[in-house]
């Protein structure tokens, strides 16, 4: 599990459910990962991180899981 800081709690992501780490409109950190499915048939879910993108990927990168 990946420890991300969103607002001002941990949460944490299994590496295995990561799609994407990519900015989102206002160029916050937004990590994809797998999810469930929703009414419009979409199957993922978003998370706003406080951390940069390069320290979300580094943080993926150094975990094995």
């Amino acid at each position: 599990m990946i420890k991300f800081t969103q607002g001002n709690y941990p949460i944490y992501i299994a590496r295995q459910h990561i799609i994407a780490v990519q900015p989102d409109q206002n160029g916050a950190t937004k990590i994809v990962t797998t999810g469930r499915e929703t009414s419009n048939g979409a199957n993922y879910a978003a998370f706003i991180v406080k951390e940069s993108i390069e320290e979300a990927v580094a943080a993926i990168n150094a975990t094995s899981n």
